[in-house]
């Protein structure tokens, strides 16, 4: 459940953040603080330095990347917590193709519910500019469902390490390629040293709570559960995510918006409540 709040106010913080700065230095920032100085203390963990890479890259560049850019174009905070949750769906269906891990019938009704209401805020979004910022959006869910999928492929070859030593280490290779990409963009051409003082507060929520500590305790339940159980229960998310978004920023969407987020949510509590029956037959046997 700490997971679940810190990542549930993770939104607002992101949206602070790329107002104050661009999204790619606040995502070097963020895990340049995640990285440093924990790394000269906690050990490499032991194993393949492509498994770190392919973690880094889908939970980092990949989900960071996107989902910082898409809020600094204008997407509400409130939806992107919504859209992120969209890896429930993803993940299922990235470990049948990937782990050839099972998916059931109730699990596809799920994904069909969801994919329904992605629909819905998609078609309020087609003549505007706000469709972009929808896809990212998207980008960043795909990515995270990849890093799950990531972590159970580890766990499938029976990779042994700490939790949070691969966020650190993984966290680590991410900085420079943020920071080029800052550079690259023309990002860092308004920027000045009182706007980087003034994002730190945000970068550091973001690097040290909202990644070490939050993604070390992710990682570990998805390190000793299969992906596709662990994924739901980040449900809540959403709900702080749109909660926060009210009142702190006035977002409210209007009714087709509405109706296109209750479409998803109400496919990841299906999800939720397929897989209870299925666990506890599993502790009986």
């Amino acid at each position: 459940m700490p997971v679940i709040i810190i990542w549930g106010c993770n939104f607002a913080v992101m949206k602070i953040g790329v107002s104050q700065i661009g999204p790619f230095l606040l995502a070097s920032m963020r895990f340049l603080i995640a990285s440093v100085p924990l790394i000269f203390f906690i050990k490499k963990p032991n194993v393949p330095l492509i498994f770190i890479a392919c973690y880094s890259l889908t939970f980092g560049l990949g989900q960071f990347g996107l989902l910082f850019s898409a809020i600094k174009l204008g997407l509400p905070s409130g939806m992107a917590s919504l859209l992120v949750q969209l890896q429930v769906m993803f993940t299922p269906l990235l470990s049948l193709i990937v782990l050839k891990q099972k998916i059931s019938t109730s699990t596809i009704l799920a994904i069909f519910l969801s994919l329904m209401g992605l629909m819905v805020i998609l078609y309020t979004k087609q003549e505007g500019s706000g469709l972009f910022p929808v896809i990212l959006g998207c980008g960043a869910a795909f990515s995270w469902a990849l890093s799950n999928v990531v972590i159970s492929w580890g766990k499938s070859r029976n990779l042994v390490y700490t939790p949070i030593s691969l966020v650190i280490w993984a966290s680590a290779l991410l900085p420079v390629p943020f920071l080029l990409m800052a550079l690259f963009t023309g990002e860092l051409n308004d920027i000045t040293t009182g706007d980087v003082i003034n994002s730190l507060p945000s970068a550091f929520y973001l690097g040290m709570i909202a990644t070490v500590i939050a993604y070390h305790f992710w990682v570990k339940a998805l390190s000793i559960f299969p992906a596709a159980h662990v994924a739901p229960f980040s449900l809540m998310i959403p709900i702080i995510g749109l909660i926060i978004g009210r009142f702190m920023f006035q977002e409210v969407l209007n009714e087709i918006e509405a109706l296109g987020c209750g479409f998803i949510l109400i496919g990841l509590i299906c999800h939720i409540i397929s897989l209870k029956p299925r666990q506890k037959i599993k502790s009986e046997t």
